[in-house]
């Protein structure tokens, strides 16, 4: 059995420590919006992408370039990671929503990864941080299919993680905000929209 931990707690500690860490993290999420043209009358494109940062140019000459190629031969992300993205942009103003998404993202990530030490106490553990996160997100209606494995374009604590002996709630959520501020650094989410 697992011990739910309330969400206020989660988000006191988030906020504290994005405070410190990484003050973009309280603020909205930014998204470069790519409109062009796509020749093909029956379809458009339109949805949201992470690009790392040293890949956008290639990418975007290839998205608004060769479209066709781009649709039925590009490199995608999986869903779970587009969702994401597209849930951080939808939160705009709302710093608490936006680090639900974050943290929600990030759990979720290691659980579907779990490291054999991490079975037992922390896996109960991990359980009742996502519980309490849900709270949360079920406020906003955000929602994630169970099917989708990847929430986060990158997972940077692979080894720390593994390593990791769950006490509580506080280690798990600083990680997260050192995660969500080097995917920060790291990468830019576009929204993608054609037109004809």
């Amino acid at each position: 059995m697992f011990e739910e931990v309330e969400w206020k707690d989660i988000y006191i500690f988030w906020k504290l420590l994005s405070d410190q860490i990484e003050p973009e993290l309280i603020e909205p999420v930014s998204f470069k919006h790519i409109k062009f043209r796509y020749a093909n009358t029956d379809y458009r494109i339109y949805g949201y992408d992470w690009l790392r940062k040293n890949e956008y140019d290639g990418r975007i000459h290839h998205v608004t370039n060769d479209s066709f190629h781009f649709i039925y031969y590009g490199k995608s992300l999986n869903k779970g990671t587009l969702q994401t993205a597209k849930y951080l942009v939808e939160a705009k103003d709302d710093p608490e929503l936006s680090a639900a998404i974050w943290l929600y993202s990030f759990v979720k990530d290691i659980l579907n990864d779990l490291p054999v030490n991490l079975r037992g106490k922390g896996y109960r553990c991990l359980t009742g941080i996502l519980v309490g996160i849900l709270s949360k997100l079920k406020e906003n209606n955000m929602f994630r299919n169970y099917s989708m494995r990847r929430l986060l374009p990158e997972q940077y604590f692979s080894y720390a993680i593994d390593d990791l002996d769950v006490k509580g709630y506080e280690s798990i959520v600083e990680l997260a905000v050192i995660n969500a501020k080097l995917i920060k650094s790291n990468y830019i989410i576009v929204l993608y929209d054609s037109y004809n």
